[in-house]
């Protein structure tokens, strides 16, 4: 079992870097078979089609992602410090960035994919909101935030935070237009508003 576990991650791991340098359309089967040291067949044996593959490569990074998350809200630290650690491992480079980012946004929709990821990605973005607001909640039981609308909060927060990813990892810009975001700035503003 153990071993079928580990040529699944293999074929994954493989599909990330031929489909974030091919795009979803150009990348072949052959390609990531051969990237994985497998046969063709082999990959069919685990994924019934390139899209299932695609599909479940974006499926395995999500979990990954959910699984980071809900490492950082379990942490035994104030709730000040856990919404500063997700801040920090938002503004991180990760799988996303670049090319497979585009690839999974755009081309994937294109490909007949779109319906299944955006059922993928509501569900990624619930347990976002989720884990955030319990964090805001234990800050409010803690009495470190006052008394607010947690949900809503935790709404903003992600909302803020994945701007930031954006501004950072996807957004071109020249050297006129570089800001400099900072996890500490980021979050002091979140806290305490703009209310003087």
């Amino acid at each position: 079992m153990e071993n079928r576990r580990s040529k699944r991650e293999a074929i994954l791991n493989s599909a990330l870097k031929i489909f974030e340098r091919d795009g979803f359309y150009k990348a072949k089967v052959e390609d990531i078979a051969k990237e994985a040291n497998v046969g063709k067949g082999t990959i069919y044996e685990y994924f019934d089609s390139k899209k299932d593959l695609f599909y479940q490569m974006v499926k395995s990074m999500v979990d990954q992602y959910i699984d980071d998350i809900q490492r950082i809200a379990e942490e035994d630290i104030d709730a000040i410090s856990k919404l500063q650690n997700i801040v920090g491992f938002h503004l991180k480079p990760n799988k996303c960035d670049g090319n497979l980012g585009y690839v999974i946004h755009v081309e994937a929709i294109k490909s007949g994919i779109g319906e299944e990821l955006k059922l993928l990605y509501m569900g990624l973005r619930s347990r976002q909101i989720d884990l955030t607001e319990k964090i805001i909640l234990e800050g409010i039981e803690s009495k470190v935030f006052k008394e607010i609308n947690a949900y809503m909060a935790a709404m903003f927060f992600i909302g803020g935070v994945h701007q930031f990813n954006i501004e950072l990892n996807h957004i071109e810009r020249n050297s006129d237009n570089e800001k400099n975001i900072d996890v500490e700035e980021i979050l002091d503003t979140f806290l305490n508003g703009l209310a003087r």
